[in-house]
């Protein structure tokens, strides 16, 4: 039986490639504190109602402005977990079905910046940015995601 061994100047670039990319899909690249910011001019939301918002049972802010949902395009996996309650895949694939049924518009996917922007102009908006970010820019913090 003959053995394939290879020289350390071949795995390593192999090797170095899994390390990015595992902590690229693990969200460890992101090692920022994220949140769920709202306009100042919003009303609390309570966690639980957070979650039901997300996943597109409630419509409204406890006072009535309908919501517009925004997540960061490269959001860490806490947030599906956390928030959600879901991998990020059955959170897209959840998303799917109520929108293929007419139940609801998934969350917008939008850079940071936009999303300070649609925030800052719109009572009804609330997305996932930065922790960081949200106080620098004077957002309602809604809920903190550890």
């Amino acid at each position: 039986m003959k053995m394939l061994f290879l020289s350390k100047k071949k795995v390593l670039p192999f090797l170095l490639l899994f390390l990015v990319d595992f902590f690229i899909i693990t969200g460890f690249a992101y090692a920022q504190e994220i949140v769920i910011a709202g306009n100042p001019a919003a009303p609390s939301i309570s966690a639980e109602d957070i979650k039901r918002i997300y996943l597109g049972f409630v419509k409204a802010l406890p006072d009535g402005t309908p919501v517009k949902l925004l997540i960061m395009k490269r959001v860490p996996e806490i947030f599906y977990s956390k928030v959600a309650g879901l991998s990020r895949k059955d959170f897209r694939t959840h998303w799917l079905i109520k929108a293929l049924s007419g139940e609801g518009i998934p969350p917008r996917e939008a850079e940071e910046d936009e999303i300070v922007s649609l925030i800052k102009s719109d009572k009804g908006a609330i997305g996932v940015i930065s922790a960081d970010r949200a106080r620098k820019e004077g957002l309602k913090i809604l809920l903190e995601i550890k």
